[in-house]
């Protein structure tokens, strides 16, 4: 039999172990699902691995640890200028005894040893830190110095926030500071805050201020004043920047007087009856009044209205308005003064609203400081 006989032959029964091959990969397609699916989930489960924050510390940027002990104060300028009262770290780098912490004198100078008493006052701790250097070279104490300088408590520049802050106090400039960058470290104004505030320039050796004694005439100088600035609040309350906005100077005391609150009254007839306040500036009129306290109903009799106004001495005086006229434009339109009360009859008011003008007005005069 020849060879292509044979292959004839075999034909069909390679032809069924090829069947039965492919027969068998689904089952190990199978197999291998279940041995690889776990860790594949694994993964899955698993955080992802964040990459590491590159952060670079002092000591690798400093030369020596006395350098990274000496860092500058996080949010001081470097530019600060050494005053009387400021506590000072002085490091001198192979002279342990000349190591010290000094205080600042009144008159702007520290003693230091071998080198006697020097001026610190006007400079930066670079330019300090260099002065002395300089000094110890002339000395022929060290050729090439090493002095590191730190102020560690400032006293030198106080300013003063006074009246209607959230915290008034003292505030000590670390670096430059304008007014308005002095209102929002004292937590911002009150609502009772004035439009208007007054900086007083002190002289150098002049005591500070109590808010007692500038809460009568804010505005006048006091024989310890250069100068008063009389500062505009109005634009920091509709979100703007003081004006003027001057740099602060040591010793400057800004004084916040408060608002002057005046009420008024509107009960009756109108949409909303209740307390009401008064511009601090210009006037209001009586028909702007009862349009804020929403209009009188169609119920209102707003000709036979009623004001009642209080004089200085408490006394009491009532008299009849006809609003229907003034918003007709055919009688004058009137002021409304700090304590009116403006009634406005209706069907509803009429047998026990007069009633009311009796004891509402001597109410609001006592009870006028419980309202927040």
């Amino acid at each position: 039999m020849n060879r292509d006989m044979k292959l004839t032959m075999n034909l069909p029964s390679r032809r069924r172990r090829v069947r039965i091959a492919y027969a068998k990969w689904p089952a190990l397609l199978a197999v291998l699902a279940c041995l690889v699916t776990p860790g594949l989930l694994g993964q899955v489960n698993e955080a992802p691995e964040k990459a590491a924050y590159r952060y670079t510390r002092p000591d690798s940027i400093m030369t020596n640890e006395l350098q990274i002990k000496f860092q500058r104060l996080p949010g001081v300028t470097p530019e600060y200028r050494i005053g009387p009262g400021d506590l000072l770290v002085i490091k001198i780098v192979g002279i342990e005894n000349m190591d010290q912490e000094i205080r600042v004198s009144g008159s702007g100078k520290i003693s230091i040893p071998y080198l006697g008493v020097i001026e610190a006052a006007d400079l930066t701790a670079a330019q300090l830190e260099d002065k002395i250097s300089k000094l110890l070279v002339d000395a022929k104490l060290l050729k090439e110095p090493e002095v590191l300088v730190f102020v560690s408590e400032y006293r030198a520049k106080p300013i003063y926030i006074l009246g209607e802050v959230d915290q008034a106090g003292e505030i000590i400039m670390t670096q430059e500071m304008y007014l308005m960058d002095a209102i929002l470290m004292a937590g911002g104004l009150d609502y009772t805050a004035s439009d208007h505030a007054f900086l007083h320039r002190r002289k150098l050796d002049a005591a500070p201020l109590s808010a007692r004694e500038l809460a009568n005439a804010p505005q006048q100088a006091r024989e310890s004043d250069i100068e008063v600035i009389d500062v505009n609040l109005r634009p920091i309350k509709e979100g703007g920047i003081v004006d003027p906005n001057p740099l602060l100077r040591k010793g400057d005391v800004l004084f916040i007087p408060e608002r002057k609150v005046r009420f008024y009254y509107i009960i009756g007839d109108v949409g909303n009856t209740g307390v009401f306040t008064l511009p601090d500036h210009g006037q209001l009129l009586v028909s702007r009044a009862l349009a804020s306290a929403g209009g009188p109903l169609r119920t209102a009799r707003i000709s036979e209205g009623v004001l009642v106004r209080y004089d200085a001495n408490g006394a009491r005086e009532e008299k009849k308005v006809d609003f229907k006229a003034i918003l007709d434009g055919k009688a004058p339109d009137f002021a409304v003064q700090p304590q009116d009360l403006i009634f406005l009859p209706g069907s509803q008011f009429k047998t026990w609203g007069y009633a009311m003008l009796g004891f509402v007005p001597r109410l609001a005069w006592v009870g006028v400081a419980l309202i927040p």
